[in-house]
């Protein structure tokens, strides 16, 4: 099997992180809150990052430091 990239990362715990384009505000507040320390806490996020909350937890997370 032949792969790109570290795949040691695929054996990092994961957190799936999904959203409703219709997400309340109070839900859309706490991840604003949240995605933060998911990146100070090093977690491995997958998502679509399709929703415009998606994409702003992305914003967040792109702005840490990334595994090489």
């Amino acid at each position: 099997m032949q792969a790109l990239g570290n795949i040691e990362l695929l054996k990092l715990p994961k957190t799936a992180f999904l959203c409703s384009r219709r997400a309340p505000a109070t839900v859309v507040m706490k991840r604003y809150d949240r995605a933060p320390a998911m990146r100070e806490a090093g977690l491995c996020v997958v998502s679509g990052f399709h929703s415009p909350l998606e994409r702003d937890v992305l914003h967040f997370l792109l702005k840490g430091r990334q595994p090489d």
